[in-house]
């Protein structure tokens, strides 16, 4: 609860506790730090898009070899999201 002198913290993002999110880039920088803040904001599974092979401690996180300027060395991430859901 707020004090009369301070504003209360407000949310206005989306809510992702128990979804399943894409995120690219996740091996490092922002996409690293956004897959961490789905985390704490309790998203249910992060899939974690980068051009080569990264490990997470938590889980939830799936990584995916994405990379969008070479075709070939994507792990078509619609098609296997899809079958880890299931």
């Amino acid at each position: 609860m707020a004090r009369d002198n301070q504003i209360a913290p407000q949310h206005h993002g989306l809510n992702i506790a128990n979804k399943s999110v894409l995120i690219t880039g996740a091996n490092r920088g922002i996409g690293r730090a956004l897959v961490d803040e789905a985390l704490r904001r309790g998203a249910g599974r992060v899939f974690a898009g980068s051009r080569g092979p990264m490990h997470h401690r938590d889980a939830r996180v799936t990584p995916l070899t994405l990379d969008v300027t070479n075709p070939r060395r994507s792990d078509t991430p619609s098609r296997r999201s899809t079958r880890l859901t299931r």
